[in-house]
């Protein structure tokens, strides 16, 4: 039978504690991770959202803000003429660059696509208003 092998470090007291276990002093809890970035994405307003597959579209808040949990969703608006806004869990914010003012999901938003007659009538008041939004 073989034994094994477990890596072991010694803590500041002395006793040994393993490292697969996870626990240790210098381990940040995941909250405390997720309250950080939730800090963060509430001086985030108009940084640019990056998804896997490239530019999703433009920050615009967390929702709900009570500035003192951990939001449900952020709201991401999507679209350059058209613009829509998307719902993404807040649980998918993989990262957000305050100096490249950028905030990376984990996930693609589903658009939610308009059928042709809504599109149409989008791009007729986009139209009428002069191609202002």
């Amino acid at each position: 039978m073989t034994a094994r092998p477990t890596s072991r470090r010694i803590g500041e007291s002395g006793a040994s504690q393993s490292v697969a276990d996870g626990l240790g002093p210098d381990v940040v809890s995941v909250r405390e991770e997720r309250r950080r970035l939730a800090g963060m994405l509430r001086t985030a307003v108009g940084f640019r959202v990056d998804g896997p597959e490239g530019r999703v579209g433009v920050f615009r808040g967390v929702v709900p803000d009570f500035g003192d949990g951990l939001p449900d969703s952020i709201e991401v608006t999507t679209g350059l003429f058209l613009v829509t806004s998307v719902d993404v869990a807040f649980a998918e914010v993989v990262s957000v660059d305050p100096f490249g003012r950028r905030v990376g999901i984990g996930v693609t938003p589903d658009r939610g696509q308009a059928r042709r007659r809504q599109t149409a009538r989008n791009v007729r008041r986009f139209l009428r208003a002069g191609g202002r939004s």
